[in-house]
């Protein structure tokens, strides 16, 4: 067969057009739109306009048309070929037209593909269509910064950064400086994180980081586990970590019968041993929340139990007592619990050592743990303070003054004696 003749050329546009719907991840639409916009460079390449042109294309085969659109002028007035066409030729093809008529002429491709053309197409089509490909990817993945992923190890690098797959192949770069320090990874393992940013490199491939270290990716293992949060029933407001270390939780129940602690820990701490394991035995300290600072403060420390807290919240510095067999707990091994603390609750925290006080003097909302945070409310909003306020009041006038069960108020007085008595 002739070189370069019709038959090879729309031979190469079929090859084309089967490299286009073997690109499984382009839907009929964008296939459409792909084809289209390739055709028109090669006329613009061909024609240095795309004005008298029109191309249609079936979404659903990939077939086109392509239509030239001429007027109708004097055979002697035909300036440009392109647009205008003279009677005498119009006539020979259509003898109803007549001049200020528009010729309507469907274009063999065959003349405008001729060879070169016709495999510059097919390579304008694969441009397309990884150029479609790597916005899709990166769109995508810019929906799901803060979710989770999975990966598999791919390569590891001398440097320790990791490039893993999904399950579509794309890649997923966890560099070193987002992994936690016990992370060691060889390529087959799966790789769990969360997806922290998504940028593009000069050639415009998407670059999707991925993160162990990144606070979400706490976030994300408790919501994977513990099924009250993915309900709704429990939110989680804030997560700090040392990544590797140490974390704290601050978590809210919506659901009074729900306790957050043991639903965050689970039967035999199963849930929570989970989350740990994942994360290379970093301990998590779940702190149930609270509006109230002083209380916040206090549950944020753990495991250190807290004597008093005081509070500056112009310029968001607390001072916490601690007995002196509690400051190594409360500050923690490099400063870690004291400082998540202070960022868990917003406060520049200080510990001190607890000075001798007796437990009358102290505030009530210090024992809001063991009596019941809404129990202990009622009590400060009658105008009781302190653990003595409390105890100074007969249980006739307690009960007249604080709106809750005279058996609720008769426990309450109970258990506070029993704390002056233990202190004596």
């Amino acid at each position: 067969m002739p070189r370069g003749s019709r038959a090879d050329r729309r031979e190469a546009l079929l090859d084309a057009l089967m490299e286009l719907k073997e690109f499984k991840r382009v839907d009929k639409a964008t296939a459409a739109k792909i084809i289209k916009e390739a055709i028109e460079e090669i006329l613009m390449e061909k024609f240095g306009t795309l004005e008298p042109f029109a191309v249609n294309i079936n979404p659903d085969t990939g077939a086109f048309e392509i239509w030239q659109e001429r007027e109708v002028v004097p055979d002697d007035e035909v300036e440009d070929e392109l647009t205008q066409i003279g009677i005498s030729e119009a006539q020979a093809k259509d003898p109803d037209l007549e001049e200020g008529d528009i010729y309507v002429e469907r274009l063999d491709p065959a003349k405008i593909f001729e060879r070169r053309r016709a495999y510059k197409f097919k390579d304008l089509l694969l441009k397309k269509l990884a150029e479609h490909h790597k916005e899709k990817v990166y769109q995508a993945y810019r929906d799901k910064i803060g979710d989770f992923v999975v990966g598999e190890v791919h390569q590891v690098y001398s440097n320790r950064d990791i490039l893993a797959l999904d399950d579509e192949g794309i890649e997923l770069y966890l560099p070193e400086k987002e992994q936690i320090y016990a992370d060691r990874y060889k390529k087959g393992d799966i790789v769990k994180a969360i997806v922290k940013r998504v940028e593009k490199s000069p050639s415009g491939d998407p670059i999707i980081i991925i993160s162990r270290k990144d606070p979400r990716f706490l976030e994300r293992l408790l919501e994977s586990e513990v099924i009250e949060i993915m309900d709704g029933l429990l939110k989680i407001h804030k997560v700090v970590r040392f990544p590797g270390k140490r974390a704290k939780v601050l978590i809210e129940s919506l659901d009074d019968r729900i306790d957050p602690v043991g639903a965050v820990v689970g039967p035999r701490g199963t849930r929570i041993h989970a989350v740990v394991r994942e994360l290379r035995g970093e301990t998590i300290d779940v702190v149930p929340y609270t509006n109230d600072i002083h209380l916040l403060i206090a549950r944020a420390l753990t495991p250190a139990r807290v004597s008093a807290v005081e509070i500056d919240p112009e310029n968001k510095q607390a001072i916490v007592y601690v007995p002196p067999d509690q400051i190594s707990l409360a500050v923690g091994k490099e400063g870690i619990n004291i400082k998540l603390a202070s960022k868990l609750t917003g406060y520049d925290i200080d510990v001190v050592r607890e000075e001798a006080k007796p437990i009358e003097e102290r505030p009530l909302i210090e024992f809001a743990d063991l009596l019941g945070e809404g129990i202990v409310r009622e009590f400060i909003e009658a105008g009781l303070d302190t653990v003595g306020d409390v105890l100074e009041q007969s249980l006739d006038d307690l009960k007249k003054m604080v709106g809750l069960d005279a058996a609720v108020v008769e426990d309450v007085v109970r258990q506070l004696t029993q704390l002056v008595e233990q202190n004596r």
